[in-house]
């Protein structure tokens, strides 16, 4: 059995095209408290999403298969999912809206950011940072968020250095695209359908429910 494919667990064997790709280790991750936590911390199954607010790819992937597995998994208590703004720097702006995000989430308002972010991707993601910016500020007066909290917040070092610690704890998880996302230690990249997603949570909560639980 090749190398690779014994890194994987058996519950992702029959799927190792998209999962365990060779440039990412199986292994488990710690997020050292950095993301935001969708859905139960008692979910029996963690995924850890890796996502840039300027990246093409991550907007397809939100607005299709992460609204799918979010209503049938994250919401019945079956998987809990952090998503660590993650600015790539392949795109432009995205450091902005992952400040913009992470402070959001200060203010309990993460997910309707991001959300907003996605939807508007086609306004602001290759407009040059003033016109961003303007655009950002249109969102946050829209939303009813403090504008002169979030302007403060979105340019305080200790946002910026929490967007590095992103970074290294992407590179340390063997990120080099987005979207990822780590599934109980496990690897996949791309913007998947859903009805492949589901297959290896479906195939990982049978695991689980077997009581074989690990790798």
């Amino acid at each position: 059995m090749p190398a690779l494919m014994r890194r994987c667990a058996p519950w992702v064997l029959s799927l190792m095209t998209a999962v365990c790709p060779p440039s990412l280790s199986a292994q488990a991750i710690d997020v050292e408290g950095l993301g935001f936590l969708i859905g139960s911390p008692e979910a029996p199954v963690q995924v850890v999403e890796f996502s840039d607010f300027s990246c093409p790819f991550c907007q397809e992937f939100h607005a299709g298969t992460y609204q799918a597995i979010h209503a049938g998994y994250v919401e019945t208590g079956k998987v809990q999912w952090i998503y660590v703004p993650f600015a790539s720097g392949q795109y432009p702006n995205s450091v902005a809206a992952a400040a913009m995000a992470e402070c959001a989430g200060r203010q309990g308002r993460f997910e309707t950011v991001r959300d907003r972010l996605f939807e508007t991707q086609h306004a602001w993601k290759d407009e040059d940072e003033e016109a961003a910016g303007a655009h950002f500020l249109d969102l946050v007066e829209d939303l009813g968020i403090d504008e002169g909290a979030m302007i403060a917040c979105a340019t305080s070092e200790e946002v910026t250095a929490r967007i590095e610690q992103a970074r290294a704890l992407a590179a340390k998880a063997g990120v080099s695209g987005t979207p990822a996302y780590v599934i109980d230690g496990f690897p996949a990249v791309g913007a998947l359908p859903a009805a492949f997603i589901s297959q290896v949570l479906d195939a990982r909560l049978a695991q689980l429910g077997s009581g074989s639980g690990g790798p």
